[in-house]
């Protein structure tokens, strides 16, 4: 009888405490099953999910795995152990079927219509969402991750992927990196070779997070684990090249990157490491980078990271026509990221040093804009008053003026900032008053510090003159003099 048949070959593969698992009696049953009754769906599926992962004795075969799940589909188009199966190799791939992301993301669809809280579909269909990297898709895809864990809370693919996704601030996802680092962690310790959470936790440590401080060496292991796992050589070589980088070890950063490169010439962060790479290990060599930026932003010209750093090695080069490129990708950059305020400075840089004619409106525009911020950058405070100051701005005076004074009062010690403040102390505005002895303490000071400041030497001289001239007017010609004449060869 067909179905004794099929039972007893079930409990079979299965196994219990009184009927010990044979895989291959259960084998030859349910092909028996099939030899009298070749549309039974039960003794399809079991048969294509022993030839599937391979049994005892019984050797993997993913080709007849596919037909016996296609054949049980078709005899019961609700069958769910057929419709995950399918669904799993569609989504993977092999030698003998293409991938097809569509037809598992149908199948998957189907199954969980079937069974609501199916968290293998949940978590999958959760990868294919993500894998749009849409803003509503993600949202969602958290919620099925949400789901399957509620249903599986040790699934580990669930874990990592949804840890993966915390680690991250987006506009209707807030970070949680202390969850996120839980996950992965959980995921670890339930599948110590799972390479996504090994790789994603070492993402944690090599980033470091609020409440996780900067771990290379940790990261480093991390990485390495999962590179040696196989999976995700490509990623994990990227990660381990960008650590050593960090250590200044380029040989064998460029190395990682270079196997990293065999495995996926088009790789984006793998171009974009070796341009990185190549350009500090050959002592700052633009050439050697170029080729690989221009790769990088070729597959991808939103890659801001790219954009960043190339704009920014073009602008240090002495040709002009790679500053006015920098300029052009900085500003490709600020569409992506219109808040960053080292990007926003410099390309105020570049439009007031640079570029001809210089644009003094748009490079205060965006210094200004980077001020607001970041208005502990000493640096930003002092280009603003500098343009003013050298274009000659008489109604903002007073602005860069008090932007020199916060410059001083985050770093006592900056010349820059403390040489234009001197001057404006000196000559004052409509708004600032003279105060030649702070003038003088401010000179002293740096001169105190470093006695061959030439800027500060004349500047000094300058200030004399100045004295000189006030009290002439308060106190006569001769007396003061004679008082400066000693202050002088003092001097």
């Amino acid at each position: 009888h067909e179905y004794a048949l099929a039972t007893l070959g079930g409990l079979l593969l299965t196994g219990c405490e009184s009927i010990p698992r044979d895989p291959r009696k259960a084998f030859a049953l349910f092909q028996e099953v099939l030899s009298r009754r070749p549309d039974y769906a039960f003794a399809l599926t079991n048969l294509g999910e022993m030839l599937r992962f391979g049994d005892d004795g019984i050797e993997k075969n993913g080709k007849a795995a596919y037909h016996y799940f296609q054949r049980a589909l078709d005899e019961d188009p609700e069958n769910k152990a057929a419709l995950e199966a399918l669904a799993i190799l569609f989504k993977a791939g092999s030698d003998f079927m293409p991938c097809d992301s569509v037809k598992s993301y149908n199948l998957f669809t189907k199954l969980l219509e079937l069974d609501r809280y199916n968290h293998v579909a949940l978590t999958c269909l959760a990868e294919h969402l993500l894998d749009t990297q849409e803003k509503d898709n993600i949202k969602k895809a958290v919620c099925f991750l949400e789901d399957a864990l509620a249903v599986a809370p040790n699934h580990t693919p669930a874990l990592a992927m949804l840890g993966n996704i915390l680690r991250y601030e987006r506009e209707d996802i807030p970070a949680d990196r202390i969850r996120a680092r839980a996950l992965l962690e959980q995921a670890i310790k339930i599948d110590p070779e799972d390479d996504y959470a090994l790789a994603s936790l070492g993402e944690i440590y090599m980033r470091g997070t609020d409440d996780t401080a900067e771990n290379p060496d940790l990261a480093f292991t991390l990485f390495q684990k999962a590179y040696e796992l196989g999976n995700r050589s490509v990623f994990c070589l990227n990660h381990l090249a960008e650590l050593l980088h960090r250590q200044k070890e380029y040989v064998r950063a460029q190395q990682l990157l270079a196997d990293a490169y065999e495995l996926d010439p088009n790789h984006p962060h793998t171009l974009y490491g070796l341009g990185i790479n190549s350009y500090f290990f050959n002592n700052g060599d633009l050439e050697k980078a170029r080729m690989y930026f221009e790769k990088v932003l070729e597959i991808d010209s939103n890659y801001y990271s790219a954009l960043h750093y190339y704009s920014y090695m073009l602008s240090i080069s002495p040709h002009h026509e790679d500053k006015v490129k920098a300029c052009e990708l900085f500003l490709r950059a600020l569409e992506l990221e219109p808040n960053d305020p080292s990007m926003l400075a410099e390309v105020a840089n570049l439009l007031y040093f640079t570029i001809e004619p210089k644009d003094v409106p748009r490079a205060l525009e965006y210094i200004t804009k980077a001020i607001h911020l970041d208005e502990e950058s000493v640096a930003f405070h002092v280009f603003f008053a500098l343009v003013v100051v050298q274009e000659e701005i008489e109604e903002l005076y007073h602005e860069a003026y008090l932007h020199l004074e916060k410059a001083v009062s985050l770093e006592p010690d900056n010349t820059q900032a403390l040489y234009w403040l001197c001057r404006f102390l000196m000559y004052g505005t409509e708004h600032v008053q003279i105060d030649l002895e702070r003038s003088k303490a401010i000179i002293e000071n740096v001169l105190k510090t470093n006695p061959e400041d030439s800027e500060f030497i004349e500047l000094q001289y300058e200030l004399i003159e100045k004295m000189v001239e006030c009290k002439i007017s308060q106190k006569g010609p001769l007396e003061t003099v004679k008082r400066f004449f000693r202050l002088l060869t003092s001097t």
